[in-house]
């Protein structure tokens, strides 16, 4: 199979496309504990167990099997034109898996965690009970072995003189060995079981313990997305706050620069000139007749007392 063509999950679940949830996950459960790591001695046991999960994931979802038939029946009625879209979609196909994603697979991992975990109870309860079974086998074994052993007493001995008594006690022995030989193969039966509950009950822990390892790593990366999340929300209302900073700084700038820019009141601290003429005074509005004083730093023109007064005010 080539590395563009989709693999073939229902090959892998050895399932047909028609194929309902629960026949998946039958299937899927039968596989899986066949070729766990822990029961499979082969070199690529771990890379097909990977491969068998991925294909149950897949095809135990709906939307994701919808997608996935999608994507079977395009590819199995167009071909690839050019190299560049095969890496294009190659690409694609290697990208992150979203936060969305990632939690519709946790969900679907926590049910099925769920599901495993039920399964596992019952397997103990029924190994809890096969055990109980076996010792309670042996309890009867012991006392059948005791019987037999104090079989041999004086009133046998005594009743073997009766009419009849020789034939029943024969009679008697038979029956006890017949019920010692059921209980044997009871027991045999029930160890058998036993050891056969025993395998699939720990094939079932490795089981759920690889679904919490998974669902603790999905766990890992959401919570590192959402850290991520934060983070960028954080360095996005830094910035703003940065930009907010700049602009108040500037506005500021420029409004010290409009301030400076304004030229500065003048202190009549001059000798004024006199010039000659008649004038209105600029303080008092009162006309001079002949001449008025003229501020050199402002232009102002003022009478010899508004003059003064001025003056006077800038010291």
């Amino acid at each position: 199979m080539s590395s563009t063509e989709p693999q073939d999950y229902y090959a892998i679940l050895q399932v047909s496309r028609n194929s309902d949830l629960s026949a998946i996950k039958s299937s899927w459960r039968r596989l899986a504990l066949a070729r766990h790591p822990d029961k499979n001695p082969s070199q690529n046991a771990k890379a097909e167990f990977q491969l068998l999960h991925e294909a149950y994931s897949i095809l135990a979802d709906p939307e994701a099997r919808q997608a996935y038939d999608a994507g079977c029946r395009a590819s199995s009625t167009q071909h690839f034109t050019s190299q560049p879209n095969s890496t294009e979609t190659q690409n694609d196909n290697g990208k992150k898996q979203s936060k969305k994603d990632l939690q519709s697979k946790l969900r679907q991992l926590t049910d099925e965690l769920r599901d495993h975990e039920c399964r596992l109870r019952d397997m103990r309860t029924t190994l809890m009970k096969l055990h109980t079974d076996i010792a309670a086998l042996d309890n009867v074994l012991r006392s059948m072995e005791q019987d037999k052993a104090s079989g041999s007493t004086v009133w046998n001995y005594l009743s073997s003189f009766l009419p009849g008594g020789a034939a029943r006690i024969e009679q008697e022995a038979q029956e006890r060995d017949r019920l010692y030989r059921e209980k044997i193969a009871t027991r045999r039966i029930k160890e058998t079981e036993k050891t056969r509950r025993l395998e699939e009950t720990r094939a079932y822990e490795a089981l759920t313990g690889s679904f919490r390892r998974q669902i603790f790593s999905i766990e890992s990366e959401v919570r590192r997305e959402e850290q991520n999340e934060y983070q960028e929300l954080a360095k996005k209302m830094a910035e703003r706050m940065a930009d907010e900073i700049k602009k108040r700084r500037w506005a500021q700038a420029q409004s010290q620069t409009q301030k400076s820019a304004k030229p500065a009141a003048c202190q009549h601290k001059a000798w004024w000139n006199r010039v000659e003429g008649r004038f209105q005074c600029s303080s008092c509005t009162e006309e001079t007749r002949r001449f008025a004083f003229k501020c050199p730093g402002c232009e102002k023109v003022a009478c010899a007392s508004c003059r003064d007064i001025l003056r006077r005010r800038a010291r």
